[in-house]
C-alpha cells in the first residue's frame, strides 16, 4: 500500500511571515500560500485514497486530527486535489498559532461556519495519505468508522457505529498510517499554539 506524508512546516512559514492577515473584515490574501499548498502536496498521487491530519508533539508522539477520504463516498476529489482543496479553504486553522480562535472565527461575518470548522484542525503538522486505489464504493463506510474509531481524530464529530468485525482493509490502512508516523517520528519538526 503506498503511502506518505504531507509536513505543513512550509505553509507555518507563509503564515509567519503575514500574520495580521485576519486582522480585517476583507476576505484575507496571502501572497504565496497556494505556491506553498501545492508545493507540499506535489508528491501526493492523484489516485482514490484516505488521509489523516495530526501532530507530533514534545515528545514525538502522534495525535490524530482529522480522518478524510478522496475520490471515496461523497467526494469526488482524487488525494493531491482533496488535500489542496482542504489547505486552501481550510486555510485559517493555520493562523491559529498567532491568533485566538475567537478572533478567527468572528474576522468576517461570511464563512464563519466553515472557519469555526477548519480552527479544529488547528495545531496539524503533518498530513499522512494512504493510497486505496483498488477499494470498492461499498466498503467506504464501515471502513471509516473503523478507522475512526480506532485513530481517534479530535476534529470528526460525526462518528458511525463500526461493524460488529474489523475489516483487512481497515488493518492495511490502520498499519500504513503507523509505518509513515513511526518512519518520520525522528525528524518531525512539531508547531505549537500560543
Amino acid at each position: 500500500m503506498k503511502a506518505g506524508l504531507v509536513d505543513l512546516k512550509r505553509i507555518y512559514e507563509v503564515v509567519r511571515a503575514k500574520p495580521t492577515c485576519y486582522d480585517s473584515s476583507e476576505r484575507p490574501k496571502v501572497f504565496g500560500y497556494r505556491k506553498q499548498a501545492e508545493q507540499v502536496v506535489a508528491q501526493v498521487p492523484e489516485v482514490k485514497g484516505v488521509y489523516l491530519w495530526g501532530k507530533y508533539d514534545r515528545r514525538c508522539y502522534w495525535s490524530s486530527i482529522y480522518f478524510g477520504l478522496a475520490g471515496l463516498g461523497k467526494t469526488k476529489y482524487r488525494l493531491k486535489s482533496r488535500l489542496l482543496e482542504e489547505l486552501m479553504d481550510e486555510k485559517s486553522c493555520f493562523w491559529r498559532i498567532c491568533r485566538s480562535e475567537k478572533h478567527i472565527i468572528k474576522a468576517r461575518e461570511d464563512g464563519q461556519k466553515a472557519r469555526t470548522r477548519a480552527v479544529r484542525k488547528a495545531g496539524a503538522t503533518h498530513i499522512i495519505w494512504v493510497a486505496t486505489p483498488n477499494l470498492r464504493k461499498r466498503q467506504v463506510r464501515e471502513l471509516e468508522a473503523d478507522l475512526i474509531e480506532a485513530l481517534n481524530p479530535a476534529a470528526n464529530i460525526v462518528h458511525a457505529t463500526p461493524p460488529s468485525h474489523i475489516q483487512k482493509d481497515a488493518i492495511a490502512i490502520y498499519n500504513a498510517f503507523r509505518k509513515v508516523i513511526h518512519a518520520h517520528r525522528d525528524c518531525a519538526c512539531p508547531v505549537y499554539l500560543k
